[in-house]
């Protein structure tokens, strides 16, 4: 958990705000994938559904650089690692949730 945070604010502080709440945005995805392999959950077309337009609508409202072309050219020196500590963060926080399930 703890370190899934530091990767947010890291991201957070790598990356346009836009493009790191998008990315944080997919931790339910990921935890839906591995709830179906570590704990045998069954994913239903209605959980893939509302997975899918919560992603859109993340993208939408956050409007990522790396999707919606923008005319700043600020970016940080640690673009990339931003990038990569946020889906980092987001796979971290999907595992404490699955952990968290299967200890319950």
């Amino acid at each position: 958990g703890g370190f899934g945070f530091c990767c947010y604010f890291f991201s957070i502080k790598s990356l346009p705000i836009g493009d790191a709440i998008t990315l944080f945005s997919l931790y339910p995805i990921v935890t839906l994938f591995l709830a179906r392999v570590f704990l045998g959950e069954m994913i239903r077309c209605l959980n893939l559904f509302a997975a899918l337009v919560s992603l859109i609508g993340a993208i939408l409202i956050a409007g990522p650089s790396f999707l919606f072309t923008k005319t700043h050219n600020d970016s940080p020196k640690n673009h990339h690692l931003g990038y990569i500590a946020a889906l980092v963060g987001s796979v971290a926080g999907a595992v404490v949730l699955v952990l968290t399930r299967q200890a319950v």
